[in-house]
């Protein structure tokens, strides 16, 4: 029996921690004083769901560039 060797990307984690922090900031959510750990839930979520990092990313850009004086919460 041969078994193949599957590739599997393995996330950039940094890229997802900055765009989640980028994905708050752009709705107005202070995240100066959370922690990793806080973002954790969030972090492991977008880990499995990539399209879905990509597609939260792009509305809140589009929202932020719509209305860049957004108040922070």
């Amino acid at each position: 029996m041969v078994i193949k060797e599957l590739k599997m990307e393995t996330p950039d984690i940094e890229k997802i921690k900055t765009r989640v922090r980028k994905i708050y900031q752009n709705y107005g959510i202070d995240i100066q004083s959370l922690q990793d750990e806080d973002l954790s839930d969030v972090y492991s979520f977008y880990i499995n769901n990539p399209k879905r990092l990509e597609d939260d990313y792009a509305k809140s850009e589009k929202l932020y560039k719509s209305n860049p004086s957004v108040d922070i919460i």
